[in-house]
């Protein structure tokens, strides 16, 4: 097991520093000491004091202090690698990768840091292995007390925010306020969330939208601009832009091949009613 030489236990950018744009071959754990913001699949999430942020090879995770901090952010890391061996546990002892999350302590990362430091100082027969075994100890460590803070209480409350996302789903559903119904932080919210449901909460609104919208599109008889506005969407063109990623065509090309498909599949004679 190679392990990365720069670790450090406690590391501090400036006030208003954020990390640079750099992507590793080998897997990245950061456990902050402050709170922060970081950036994930284009969206800007928080962190809270105590989160942990486990970033996959060639992936590239920015992360800076939030905008009202009075100082900059503080976070413990190590890199480590090779990529296939640290993936093969973790599938084994899995974690949220990308994203932050809690395991429930502050500073999680500091004592196991801190045995890796005095391990490779003291150069004794075994250390490699001894650093091999610390950096698994760490991952199980971590896992036990991830699953520890996902409770039954957790998930139905985090269900019951989907509930009411996809029965409405043309409501102001922000982030914001999605977290306060659940009770958590927003970053916290969105680790469970994603961790249950596998999308994050931002994108399981779309989809719902898109989802209702095709409905509408079919069987409501509004127009395009008139479906958008009930379905939520700011404007049209945004509509549209969501509606062609997701489905690959625009909603009037949507109507117009779902409606012509049902006509087309209409036995001789008939007429649609």
């Amino acid at each position: 097991m190679k392990i990365y030489y720069d670790m450090n236990a406690s590391f501090r950018h400036e006030k208003g520093e954020w990390c640079q744009h750099l992507a590793f071959d080998i897997y990245t754990l950061c456990c902050f000491q402050t709170p922060f913001l970081y950036e994930c699949d284009g969206e800007i999430l928080e962190g809270n004091a105590g989160d942990m942020l486990l970033t996959e090879p060639d992936r590239v995770i920015y992360h800076g202090p939030r905008p009202d901090a009075e100082e900059g952010t503080v976070n413990g890391y190590v890199r480590f690698g090779p990529a296939d061996e640290v993936r093969a546990w973790l599938k084994k002892y899995p974690l949220p990768l990308n994203r932050a999350f809690s395991v429930g302590q502050d500073n999680f990362l500091r004592p196991y840091l801190e045995a890796i430091t005095e391990e490779s100082a003291a150069a004794e027969p075994g250390t490699g292995d001894m650093i091999h075994c610390a950096l698994l100890e760490l991952l199980i460590g971590m896992h036990r007390a991830y699953n520890q803070t996902v409770t039954p209480d957790s998930v139905k409350r985090i269900q019951a925010v989907r509930n009411a996302v996809h029965g409405k789903p043309g409501q102001d559903w922000t982030l914001g306020r999605m977290a306060d119904m659940s009770g958590y932080s927003v970053s916290r919210f969105s680790a469970l969330y994603r961790e249950r449901f596998g999308v994050s909460p931002v994108q399981d609104v779309i989809e719902a939208r898109i989802h209702r919208s095709k409905n509408l599109l079919l069987h409501s008889g509004m127009n395009v601009s008139e479906v958008a506005s009930v379905c939520g969407f700011c404007s049209v063109c945004h509509f549209s832009k969501l509606f062609r990623k997701s489905v690959g065509m625009s909603p009037s090309q949507y109507v117009k091949r779902m409606k012509g498909g049902a006509r087309e599949g209409l036995p001789n004679g008939a007429a649609g009613g």
